[in-house]
């Protein structure tokens, strides 16, 4: 774990910060969650590994350096007012759990919310499924294909 003074600064202009293969998923959470969300960030990690690291950092929302931050949230965007969680937008920088929501299914809500910043879209019977409750299933075959097409297709786009 790196203390957020220690992320080094890059120019995340684009959805992705790839400048060095290292994505930094900044975590501003109560202590009660922060396991559930390292081991969803180890997970990515592992399952990436091969192109790219995925590392936690415990830093406030909105510090320089984070490729997606990762916070709570008093309540649910008013489009979805049934939310969990939620990113901004698919490949977004921004995943936000529902205080009193997400903690039922907390590994498999940050497992799944990250598998959308990184670029997944839904999928049934995967990580990506619309809805939390089945097994925690982590980073699968078919989600990571998403991501790594995800990134193939950003990384056209900056060339």
């Amino acid at each position: 774990q790196k203390p957020a003074y220690e992320i080094p600064k890059r120019d995340c202009s684009s959805d992705v910060c790839s400048s060095d293969l290292v994505a930094y998923v900044c975590l501003d959470l109560p202590a009660s969650s922060m396991l559930q969300a390292r081991e969803a960030v180890a997970a990515w990690d592992h399952a990436l590994g091969a192109w790219r690291r995925v590392l936690a950092v415990e830093a406030p929302y909105g510090s320089s350096g984070c490729a997606v931050w990762v916070h709570e949230a008093a309540a649910p965007p008013p489009e979805n007012p049934d939310a969990a969680a939620w990113v901004n937008r698919i490949g977004g920088r921004e995943v936000s759990m529902v205080r009193g929501r997400y903690e039922r299914h907390a590994l498999q809500a940050f497992l799944h919310e990250l598998g959308h910043a990184f670029g997944a879209r839904h999928l049934p019977g995967t990580l990506m499924a619309s809805t939390l409750g089945g097994p925690v299933v982590c980073p699968d075959g078919p989600t990571v294909a998403q991501v790594a097409a995800a990134h193939d297709e950003i990384g056209r786009a900056h060339v």
